[in-house]
């Protein structure tokens, strides 16, 4: 029966390794064996290994899987299978069988439908709706058929009490999936009793203290015992009666805890102490006096002196002073309070003695108490000057003045009395006054005489004598004269003589040209020349008009002009050689015209009309003509669209359809194979009138920029999961998943909930050291009371610590379960409040003196003085102050005096007091002034006055104004031309000709008044200085009188103009033009006609594109210049004659516009081209399979056989022509110089457009492991098989051998490489590079975590980032306990992306860690730095500031304007997090730092970037010191996902995960490298490398400390008690392609996880 059950189970295995036919276990193979990793198979020769589980004979477990399922093991294997499952704590155990015997030490199972056996019971058939047994365990198998990857997945789960048990696992799949084969078998009743497993022989005890299962109460520690274990307590504890907990024992209950004064009791233990004034002796419980005067711990004041006494001192006073109330400082004796000390005039008390000192003006006698005056006179210490003498008064002295002095402000010297400046002088203006030494005189200016008196100056008249000397007028001023001249005179340069002025060279004259001036004495006459006469004001001339007599002899027009007249035609007519009569001009001939094409010219007499041709009709304008829209009637005959054209109209059809017999009929795209679904992303073509739809199958849509194309529909996003909060929905290829956060598990009821997860009752009580409480998601713990939590444990309370002091009023201080309240010195203790102790009452202070009082204040008192500030305070005694020497003078203006408790002010002479200030005297008011005189006045001073004159005009003498001749002051008082005085001032005035400006003249524009002679249509004013010019046009061509300008005309002799050949002389105002004769010719130089080119065609010369034809009269051979359009572009001369010419334009240029030729330098009338075909663009790059194209342009031909070819291909036309745009079916091609070439029998475009294919496209690619091989990448726009060329790198590593498969596909050959990271794929299909960013990683199969991860007793869970840990665990492995960090925030500088973290407190022992992000730089295509792209980042100043507790960001911008970001989060509890595609666990007592880097700019998309982080481990105290650190050692694990690096004598470990987000839309992996030098042993360093990316990137590195590493052995140190070590980890989220590069790899990638650790397990047994 058993070996028939094995038998079964073999073929279950087999059907088992069946359902993974595309999937490799691992890639040893047989000896004579190779591995094909195209086929995932072992091959020799064509021959594969086949699918079996096989042993070899030295026991080593390999496994092999192909295709086929037959059993074929190598020689000296025996077949192996499966026959044994067993359940143990809820996991699925494996052990395997030989076939030869059969183990019965164990329960048996079986398959649905066979019989059972030791007892096993028999179950029935179970599908997806059954529930199972909440009481048994169960294994049940079962397989799911995915819709889109039939037959692919299998799956081994067992459960407790799970209903639906199949339905759940298969939906996490794919939407869809079902259930397609379940088995089931029961074991019955399979649970042991508490304290044993190992079921069914229940033979192995549990340990409840390592499963964290006990209930011990901390500090009670758990110890195992057989089936059970017990709770212990610590020394100062008992047990408490539920054996559980430990309750504190009171020492100082028994015998005070042998303490020799003060017991204090603590949990756990108890401390001793002393009373005041003792000291606790080094046994911990005896006493010692303290000698308060040798510790310096006394409170005496010096002078004081202390004597130490049994528990406590005195303080002793020296002589000269008296022991104050306090009894701890002294009070100085005032000897000056008794008697002034003794002293004269002034005593002083100092700190032990007195001194005396005396007033100014007096000396301290010998007997040091006496004062003697000081004659200062005699002494010759007065500060007399100079006539003033010294007369000595008690305590000082006077100066005194003589007569004819006056004492000066500082009393001291005397001054003379200076009449002439005081204003006591007589002296009458202009007289002046001279001061000597006791008098003054007064004298006379120039030009004046002294009066009588002798005090006044009387004027001289100088034109009384000889009329002053002027040839004309003469005028009296006062102090001088000044001469003028009568009207029509002008005065000399001598100021006296007088000159006739000359109107006619002046220009002041009033003739108006053409009459011109002629002079006389005192006036002139105007004159007209022949042909002119004189106006009745006899200033101007009037012109003959010759037109009011036949006309003037003109044909049509005759015109007047000044002394002549000129004969013209009407519009449409010219002037014949005659110049009377008149011809008509042939508008269409000349090309004058204005009619616009298609409308043409037809000549009428004086004019011409424009006439349309049929399909057209004449515009508003007459100019132009406008087309006929036939499709505005019955929509043209069109079925669909009607476009209309110039002249005509065509049909087409609207997308989706296509013409046929003038109907358009839909076009199946799905059946013509022309749509542009992506099959290989699953959509599907459906088609519809008019167009189609890519439809995609269950779980997958249509994304929002690709209507082509299918992607994943994600549930998670868009709403559509079933998930209940809190669940995570986590999509995956078809489906999702609904995940459960820390905190819960998944919910028995359905797969879409999570139940709470009761952490108080895992045996830890949730961790809590006291009381824990369950809560929705989490746990809370509490504490007893008399405690505060703190995280986890209990603190006592310290009330003096509570805010409010214990409620103390003044100090508390804290004990186990209480405190006590104390008071200041200067309190007394009232309970919890201190009462103020009042001194003043007791008598207790040190206030003394006649002036002093004693005021009581809260814990002290004040000595006070008397209410006024006359008083000075030392603290205990009053002393008188002297106000008057404070530096203020007492706050007086002038004069302080002092007096006891106070002072007076005084003022000086001349001064009254107000208060402390001296108001000045106004002299001018009381009429104590010497102001004298009309215009003088007096004006206050402070202190004096001054006599004031009325303006500038006035000299002052001090007391007396006299007025200034300010046009004798040398500078003709600041006039440009003449200067006259008056009193107190004077008058500028200017020559004739001149307006006055201030003191200059302006000259008078004469031009602009009109006060000017200047006449005649061709005269001109022109302004000179004074006067003023009538100028004429030019020089040559006109005849200047004076006043009028007159015309010359040049025509009237051979000798004044050049006209020559086919030319006649026409006169001009001014000049002359040499007019063509016949009219029809044109000038060939300024003088002489040649005749006129004329254009009648223009076209281009058939298929030639830049070659164009000009045909026409008048042309010259070789000498012939073409010109094109606006821009005049040159049409380079070929060949041809008089009447034809041939040339060559500039390739790529459109030929359109207006068309001139040049002749003999005559250029002919513009002959307007409509323009040759022209490409202007082309709509959307097509895609290498081909399409169709629409091409866009001017003059595309429309008749004949009109061709669209592409690189000499013909690109069939499916659209009728227009003259703007073509639409063709373009064929297969790539890359971007296809030339368009569109052309009929007569007709080519012009421009040099090239069509440019689309860019290739990456989708997706196969898998390379890191040993390299076949590439396959798909996508679109690979161009063509066989004939284009590619070329693929992915980083710096090349792809060779490229092969184009299709227009979607092609493979290259792979190298190998040492790292697995991403990298951008570089592909370029002839010359077009990958149009978008496609991020490449390496495939691998390593495992994710140590050897030793899972063999830790459960502290540790393996995943794909590492070894997890449990709470309480850490380490690489999970083997070392965790601790607390503390990260110091904010940082030690935040202007420096750095933290520090401190593993211990503040203790100094063992190590500290600095994490900083020390540089940033971009990596060239080798993996070398670009030096000028390396930025230094530690040393360079961020802007750092906190955003939350426990979290600092620092920002900066760098010179090549990106932006960076680092944030440094600290995390107390451990996370779980999604990053980057990808959820992992960031564990307790961790250091997260994210680093954000915004619009970089790369030199080249072949660059990366590497962000580079510096780890330091910092010695804390000497020991530390002492030990030797090795260099760190880099182990990579699964390089894809993360590596570490380890430092085992310092404890620094750091683990990088290589995760990064690029553009917020690629998950990455990034390169992790080790670039520490090892010249600092304690110094770790990584960079951090991601490709290139556009707008941002995201790496998220994690720094988790790991603490309290007792067991590890760190370093070489004398000893090893000495350091504590620590051991700090980093997790680093490093850069980010997605780990799976489509949906299938990702369940590639899962199902290999799971068979790989169900093999490890095997291969252990």
């Amino acid at each position: 029966m058993k070996l028939n059950f094995i038998s079964n189970l073999l073929l279950v295995f087999i059907i088992f390794l069946n359902s993974f036919t595309s999937f490799t276990f691992g890639q040893i193979c047989p000896t004579g064996y190779t591995w094909n990793p195209g086929s995932n198979n072992c091959h020799s020769g064509s021959t594969l290994v086949s699918s079996s589980y096989c042993q070899t004979s030295t026991g080593l477990n390999n496994v092999y899987l192909g295709y086929t399922a037959a059993p074929n093991c190598p020689s000296g294997a025996t077949l192996k299978a499966w026959n044994y499952h067993n359940i143990l704590n809820n996991k699925v155990d494996s052990v395997e069988c030989q076939m030869a015997r059969v183990i019965t030490d164990m329960s048996v199972f079986r398959s649905v439908g066979g019989s059972c056996g030791d007892g096993a019971k028999v179950s029935p058939y179970l599908n997806q709706n059954d529930t199972l047994d909440n009481t048994k365990r169960y294994l049940v198998s079962y397989k799911c058929d995915n819709p889109i990857y039939p037959s692919t997945f299998f799956e081994v789960n067992s459960s407790p009490g799970i209903s639906q048990a199949g339905k759940t696992t298969c939906e996490s799949m794919n939407a869809g999936s079902k259930v397609g084969l379940v088995s089931v078998w029961d074991y019955g009743q399979s649970v042991c009793q508490n304290g044993y497993t190992n079921f069914p022989l229940c033979s192995t005890d549990v340990n409840e203290c390592t499963t964290g299962a006990h209930k011990c109460v901390s500090p009670a520690t758990c110890a195992n015992t057989q089936g059970s274990y017990n709770c212990n307590c610590p020394a100062g504890y008992t047990k408490s009666t539920d054996g559980l907990s430990c309750v504190d024992i009171n020492e100082c209950s028994t015998s005070n805890g042998g303490c020799a004064q003060i017991c204090t009791n603590t949990i756990g233990s108890f401390t001793c102490s002393c009373n005041t004034g003792y000291t606790l002796n080094s046994d911990k419980k005896g006493c010692t006096d303290v000698n308060e005067c040798t510790t310096g711990t006394h409170k005496c004041v010096s002078p004081a002196t202390c004597a130490n006494n049994q528990g406590g001192y005195i303080c002793n006073c020296p002589a000269g002073y008296t022991k104050s109330t306090d009894g701890l400082s002294c009070i100085d004796i005032n000897e000056c309070a008794t008697s002034n000390g003794g002293c004269a005039q002034i005593c002083t008390n100092t700190i032990g003695s007195f001194t005396c000192s005396c007033n100014t003006g007096y000396t301290l006698n010998s007997d040091k108490k006496g004062c003697t005056d000081v004659n200062e006179c005699t002494t010759g210490t007065h500060k007399c000057v100079s006539p003033a003498t010294c007369a000595n008064n008690q305590g000082g002295y006077i100066c005194n003045c003589p007569a004819g002095y006056t004492k000066s402000t500082d009393g001291l010297s005397c001054i003379d009395i200076n009449e002439c400046t005081t204003g006591a002088h007589k002296c009458v203006t202009p007289a002046t006054c001279a001061n000597n030494q006791g008098g003054y005189d007064c004298n006379c200016p120039a030009g004046y005489t002294k009066s009588t008196d002798g005090l006044s100056c009387i004027d001289i008249n100088e034109c009384s004598t000889s009329n002053g000397g002027c040839a004309q007028i003469c005028t009296n001023t006062i102090g001088s004269s000044t001469c003028s001249c009568n009207t029509g005179y002008t005065l000399n340069s001598d100021k006296k003589g007088c000159t006739d002025v000359n109107e006619c060279t002046t220009g002041a004259h009033k003739c108006i040209s053409p009459a011109t001036c002629a002079n006389n004495q005192g006036g002139y006459d105007c004159n007209c020349p022949a042909g002119y006469t004189k106006s009745t004001d006899g200033l101007s001339c009037i012109d003959i008009n010759e037109c009011s007599t036949s006309n003037g002899g003109c044909a049509q027009i005759c015109t007047n002009t000044i002394g002549s007249s000129t004969c013209s035609c009407s519009p449409g007519y010219t002037l014949n050689s005659d110049k009377k009569g008149c011809t008509d001009v042939n508008e269409c001939t000349t090309g004058v015209h204005k009619c616009i094409s298609p409308a043409t010219c037809a000549n009428n007499q004086g004019g011409y009309d424009c006439n349309c041709p049929a399909g057209y009709t004449k515009s508003t304008d007459g100019l132009s003509c406008i087309d006929t829209n036939e499709c505005l009637v019955n929509n043209g005959g069109c079925s669909q669209i009607c476009t209309n054209n110039p002249g005509g109209f065509e049909c087409s059809c609207q997308s989706g359809y296509s013409m046929n017999q003038g109907s358009c009929l839909d076009i199946d795209e799905c059946s013509l194979n022309t749509h542009k679904c992506n099959s290989s992303s699953l959509a599907v073509c459906d088609n519809s009138i008019g167009g189609y739809n890519c439809k995609c199958p269950s779980g997958f849509i249509n994304p929002p920029q690709d209507k082509f194309s299918c992607q994943d529909q994600n549930e998670c996003l868009d709403g559509t999961n079933k998930c209940n909060s809190p669940s995570i929905c986590v999509n995956s290829i078809g489906s999702y998943s609904c995940n459960c956060p820390t905190g819960f598990i998944k919910s028995s009821k359905d797969d879409f909930s999570c139940d709470d997860v009761n952490e108080c009752l895992h045996g830890k009580n949730g961790g809590c050291q006291h009381n824990c409480t369950n809560t929705i998601g989490s746990f809370n713990c509490s504490c007893m009371p008399g405690y505060n939590l703190n995280g986890l444990s209990c603190d006592d309370i310290n009330e003096c610590q509570d805010g409010n002091n214990g409620g103390c009023e003044q100090n508390c201080k804290n004990s186990i379960g209480g405190f006590d309240c104390s008071c200041d010195a200067g309190f007394i203790s009232n309970g919890f409040s201190c009462d103020d102790i009042n001194e003043c009452e007791t008598g207790d202070n040190k206030c003394v003196g006649e002036f002093t009082s004693c005021q009581n204040t809260n814990g002290s008192y004040l000595c006070g003085c008397p209410s006024n500030n006359g008083f000075s305070n030392n603290g205990t005694y009053c002393q008188d102050i002297d106000e008057c020497l404070d530096g203020n003078n007492g706050g007086c203006q002038q004069n302080c005096t002092n007096s006891i408790g106070s002072f007076e002010c005084s003022c000086d002479p001349g001064y009254n007091l107000n208060g402390f200030s001296c108001d000045d005297i106004n002299e001018c008011e009381t009429g104590d002034n010497k102001c004298v005189g009309e215009f003088t006045s007096c004006q206050n001073t402070v202190g004096s006055y001054l006599c004031a004159c009325p303006s500038n005009g006035f000299s002052n003498n001090g007391t007396y104004c006299q007025d200034i001749d300010e046009c004798l002051d040398g500078n003709n008082g600041g006039c440009q031309q003449n200067c006259r005085n008056s009193i107190g001032s004077f008058e500028c005035s200017c020559d004739p000709g001149y307006n006055l400006n201030g003191f200059s003249c302006d000259d008078i524009n004469e031009c602009e008044t009109q006060d000017n002679k200047c006449f005649g249509e061709f005269t001109s004013c022109k302004n000179t200085v004074g006067s003023y010019l009538c100028v004429c046009p030019s020089i040559e061509g006109f005849l200047n009188n004076g006043t009028y300008c007159e015309d010359i005309d040049e025509c009237s002799s051979k000798e004044l103009n050049e006209c020559g050949l086919n030319t006649v002389c026409e006169n001009r105002n001014g000049s002359y033009v040499c007019q063509c004769t016949p009219t029809d010719y044109s000038h060939s130089s300024q003088f002489t006609c040649e005749p006129k080119p004329i254009i009648t065609k223009f076209y281009q010369k058939p298929s030639r594109s830049n070659v164009f034809i000009v045909e026409g009269i008048n042309f010259v051979e070789f000498a012939t210049t073409i010109t094109i359009g606006e821009e005049k572009m040159a049409c380079e001369y070929l060949n041809g004659n008089d009447t034809y010419a041939e040339c060559l334009t500039r390739e790529g240029k459109e030929i359109i516009g207006k068309i001139l030729v040049e002749a003999n330098n005559i250029l002919s009338e513009p002959f307007n081209f409509s323009g040759a075909p022209f490409v202007i663009e082309y709509l959307n790059n097509p895609s290498t399979i081909g399409g169709l194209i629409t091409v866009k342009g001017r003059n595309f031909p429309t008749l004949g056989s009109v061709q669209l070819i592409i690189n000499s291909v013909d690109c069939p036309i499916s659209k009728p022509l227009s003259i703007n745009e073509i639409i063709c079916t373009i064929g297969e091609g790539s890359g971007s110089f296809n030339y368009i070439r569109l052309l009929n029998e007569s007709v080519t475009n012009t421009d040099s457009m090239y069509i440019t294919y689309a860019n290739p496209i990456i989708s997706s690619t196969s898998k390379v492991y890191a040993s390299g091989g076949i590439l396959t990448v798909f996508g679109s726009n690979f161009g063509i098989a066989s004939k284009s060329i590619a070329t693929v790198n992915i980083g710096n590593k090349h792809c060779g051998n490229v092969e184009i498969k299709s227009h979607s596909e092609l493979t290259c050959e792979l190298e190998s490489t040492s790292k697995i990271h991403s990298n951008l794929m570089d592909l370029v299909v002839d010359g077009l590079p990958v149009a978008n960013d496609y991020y490449f990683t390496y495939s691998t199969l390593e495992s994710g975590c140590p050897g030793d991860c899972n063999s830790n007793s459960g502290n540790g869970i393996c995943t794909s980032f590492g070894c997890q840990c449990v709470d309480g665990f850490t380490g690489i492995s999970c083997n070392e306990t965790s601790g607390e960090i503390i990260p110091k925030f904010p940082p030690t500088n935040p202007e420096t992306p750095s933290i520090d973290v401190d593993n211990n407190g503040n203790d100094n022992s063992g190590f500290g860690y600095k994490i900083t992000i020390v540089r940033i730089e971009e990596l060239d295509f080798n993996n070398e730095v670009i030096e000028e792209t390396s930025f230094p980042l530690s040393t360079a100043k961020w802007n750092g500031s906190s955003n939350a507790p426990n979290q600092w960001t620092f920002n900066i911008t760098l010179e090549n304007k990106s932006f960076l970001e680092a944030t440094f989060e600290y995390f107390e509890k451990s996370r779980n997090i999604t990053f980057a595609s990808n959820s992992f666990s960031i564990p307790a007592e961790s250091l997260k730092l994210s680093f954000k880097t915004i619009q970089w700019p790369f030199r080249s998309k072949l660059s990366s970037l590497r962000v580079v982080v510096q780890t330091d481990t910092i010695a804390k105290n000497d020991d530390v010191e002492k030990c030797s650190i090795s260099n760190s050692i880099t182990t990579t694990y699964n390089q894809h996902v993360w590596s570490t690096t380890e430092n085992s004598e310092s404890g620094m470990v750091a683990r990088f995960v290589s995760l990064a987000e690029l553009d917020s839309t690629f998950s990455i992996t990034a390169n992790i490298e080790d670039l520490s030098d090892g010249s600092n042993k304690k110094t770790s360093i990584i960079g951090i490398s991601v490709p290139y990316f556009s707008k941002q990137s995201i790496i998220d590195p994690d720094f988790g400390m790991l603490l309290n590493v007792e067991n590890k052995k760190t370093g070489d140190c004398e000893s090893d008690d000495k350091v504590n070590w620590k051991l700090a980890t980093g997790l680093s989220i490093g850069a980010g392609a997605a780990v799976c590069i489509a949906g299938l790899a990702s369940l590639l990638y899962r199902k290999k996880r799971k068979e790989k650790k169900f093999m490890d397990s095997l291969n252990k047994r």
